[in-house]
């Protein structure tokens, strides 16, 4: 739901979230005692290192998840559209993430030290 009912406000509303999100990442790329330190947990460190692997393979994932979805008349079915699917997505997206890193990022990123 908006925060504003106008729609002049909508503007504000988004240019207040777009700022937000702007100091939050230059806080954390150029601070060197950032406000928000993620790197204490351990999850988001995984994810960053995953990172590429989402970006690459979530659109992938969710295209074959869709076109099953309709193969098999699924999409009809607010359950299955609004809860399972997600969960799917997520899941296969985050394990060919994590085997694509693992198999050839992390070997190829190990070769780097040979080049510096």
């Amino acid at each position: 739901n908006n925060i504003f009912s106008c729609d002049i406000l909508i503007v504000f509303e988004r240019l207040f979230f777009a700022i937000a999100f702007a100091l939050i990442i230059a806080d954390l790329a150029f601070s060197k005692h950032p406000t928000f330190n993620l790197e204490r947990f351990k999850f988001t460190n995984y994810f960053g290192q995953l990172s590429f692997g989402l970006y690459c393979y979530h659109g992938i994932v969710l295209t074959i998840a869709i076109k099953l979805a309709n193969q098999y008349n699924l999409s009809s079915n607010s359950v299955f559209v609004f809860f399972i699917t997600p969960i799917v997505v997520f899941i296969a997206t985050l394990t060919l993430a994590h085997l694509s890193y693992k198999k050839f990022e992390f070997p190829l990123l190990s070769w780097k030290r040979n080049f510096i």
